[in-house]
């Protein structure tokens, strides 16, 4: 499970958000994913996208893909949401892609495993298959919000450097902190992760 959604008790086992999960397939049919499988199973995935400079999208823009508001979100998905975009701006102060100079960027999204096959390299496969899609579709540039300390180090591992971290003991929304420490499994902190070619 991913650190910062647990300690905020937002995905128990077999819970679901049906905006999150459209616009996740949305993404993944546009082709800059990948998938690692065994014995004909999905085993893994990396669920990358393609980020322009002029890419917002509306809530009320038809091209949306989840016909669905923010406000319709839990909570606690848009206190987490409001984190990461924190991390991603330090707080407003930082355009990744201005900083680079680049008009377009591989954003990771996630990386799944299942319980079963981690440790096994899988994650690091997945992470070099998407360095490689980057390089096909001339992407100099790739970012994701590292939020556990497993993805960090492989991350890490692969070449991608810290642009800015935020401990999740000293993050606060609102003068109150949001994360449950005790649930987190010693996931410290999340981190904006960059790779440039």
């Amino acid at each position: 499970h991913e650190p910062a959604a647990v300690g905020l008790n937002l995905c128990p086992l077999g819970y679901s958000m049906p905006g999150v999960e459209e616009k996740v397939e949305h993404i993944l049919h546009k082709g800059y994913s990948s998938v690692a499988s065994k014995d004909g199973q999905i085993v893994g995935a990396v669920v990358c996208d393609l980020v322009l400079t002029d890419s917002a999208v509306e809530e009320d823009d038809p091209e949306n893909p989840t016909g669905h508001s923010m406000s319709a979100l839990p909570q606690k998905f848009l206190q987490l949401d409001a984190f990461i975009n924190d991390l991603a701006t330090n707080f407003g102060k930082m355009d990744v892609m201005k900083k680079y100079e680049c008009s377009q960027c591989l954003e990771i999204y996630m990386i799944c495993i299942k319980q079963e096959e981690r440790q096994q390299g899988m994650g690091k496969m997945l992470v070099k298959q998407a360095i490689e899609t980057a390089a096909q579709n001339n992407i100099n540039l790739i970012q994701t919000m590292a939020l556990s300390a497993f993805s960090q180090a492989i991350f890490t591992k692969l070449g991608f450097f810290q642009e800015n971290e935020i401990s999740y003991g000293n993050y606060e929304q609102n003068g109150e902190h949001i994360f449950n420490l005790e649930k987190m499994d010693g996931h410290k902190s999340g981190k904006l992760m960059i790779w440039t070619k």
